[in-house]
């Protein structure tokens, strides 16, 4: 329980800032940034990849519980759109947190 706290407190920040970014300079601006150098890109890589894991994990855990990979899809969409929020998403509703 204190976990998914956590998780719902991180998802509720970090989902306002997200927010606050696209609708003050547009969803592309922040690609624009990722882009902008050598480092930027290294960051920006780093984090994709991170994500990627993420998702996979995501994939083997909804199917862990039972249900079809396909119920991951839409927590792996958001993460595609908005990075780190579809993972948070997915760990909100999950039903157990280890």
């Amino acid at each position: 329980m204190k976990m998914k706290l956590l998780f719902a407190i991180l998802l509720i920040g970090f989902g306002a800032y997200t927010g606050y970014i696209v609708l003050n300079d547009g969803y592309w601006s922040v690609f624009e940034v990722a882009f902008s150098s050598l480092p930027a890109i290294q960051l920006y890589l780093d984090l994709a990849i991170s994500v990627l894991l993420i998702d996979i994990w995501i994939i083997f855990d909804v199917q862990k519980s039972g249900k079809s990979w396909v119920a991951a899809v839409p927590f792996i969409l958001l993460s595609m759109v908005f990075g780190v929020i579809g993972p948070l998403v997915y760990l909100v509703q999950r039903k157990e947190v280890e």
